[in-house]
């Protein structure tokens, strides 16, 4: 025999199809609210709320359509559930997040990345720097990399108070700059985050050499002398000290996945664990000895 729920299901279906959209209406809600993960049940109320002209409630249960489906793991369902709460409130800087991280399951990269920028624009409207921040960032870790979207995303997350994370986009930044041989938009990339942090040996190290690949030996110098006291006068060990970094090398440190562990710890903090784990994932099948990821990644599945 059905059960309680099935019956309201089969009621409310004969009273949409007789026209009675309000009581149609309420036996849904009635029903998603014993099974709040019901996709098809929140795709049905929101028919019935955008036939009834509430356009913010048919919003919102599309929206959970959405959730419900990617929580069961149906991505092009609940991409689809999501487009359907985009044509009534593109606004909404949360919904494109979503559509954006649904992109990049299903491998849409580049609808990923234009659907990130969309959700940074509309978090930015909302006065969300900590959102916009994020948004950009998940924009900027797609390859290839936009050094654009990189700057942008630093600039976001020092506005946000994210330290970590402004510092290792405008490392990545920095890294770009110095590939296509352009040293002094390094230089200049990379002042905020020594001015932000003048003790950071990893900023001084990349300083020091994007000063050297512009041909600067004075500021070599001076960085290197300051890199120096802070290791207590060990400024003759390292390659950079002894001068024997080649001029435009890549650095040493894997700045691109320091940018994208550090967005991934910034969706943690965000409450994003799904988000966090994705890119964890990410940089593990890159680089499986990253320790820090594969224990964030441990702790997340284990919570």
């Amino acid at each position: 025999m059905p059960d309680d729920r099935t019956k309201l299901i089969d009621k409310a279906r004969a009273e949409a199809r007789r026209g009675r959209l309000r009581r149609a209406t309420d036996l849904y809600e009635r029903a998603v609210a014993s099974a709040p993960d019901d996709a098809r049940g929140w795709l049905a109320l929101g028919d019935l709320y955008r036939r009834s002209g509430d356009a913010d409630a048919a919003a919102g249960a599309y929206r959970r359509a959405g959730r419900a489906y990617a929580g069961l793991g149906f991505a092009a369902r609940a991409l689809a559930a999501y487009r359907q709460a985009l044509r009534i409130d593109d606004g909404d800087p949360d919904t494109h997040a979503a559509v954006a991280e649904l992109h990049l399951r299903l491998g849409h990269t580049a609808d990923a990345r234009d659907a990130f920028v969309r959700a940074a624009e509309r978090f930015e409207v909302r006065g969300d720097a900590a959102g916009a921040a994020r948004a950009v960032g998940g924009a900027a870790a797609i390859e290839p990399v936009d050094v654009g979207l990189l700057r942008r995303a630093a600039e976001l997350a020092a506005a946000a108070g994210d330290r970590d994370a402004a510092r290792a986009h405008r490392l990545a930044a920095a890294d770009w700059y110095m590939r296509v041989g352009d040293a002094l938009r390094a230089v200049h990339v990379l002042r905020p985050a020594y001015e932000a942090e003048p003790t950071r040996v990893d900023v001084l190290d990349k300083l020091a050499q994007a000063f050297a690949a512009a041909g600067r030996a004075d500021k070599v110098a001076m960085v290197r002398a300051e890199r120096a006291r802070l290791s207590g006068g060990d400024g003759g060990t390292g390659a950079l000290a002894r001068g024997t970094e080649p001029r435009g090398a890549p650095p040493s440190v894997d700045t691109r996945t320091a940018a994208m562990f550090a967005q991934a710890m910034a969706r943690l903090r965000a409450g994003d664990r799904g988000g966090a784990a994705r890119m964890l994932r990410a940089i593990l099948a890159d680089r499986p000895d990253h320790a820090e990821a594969r224990a964030a990644l441990e702790h997340l599945d284990g919570g």
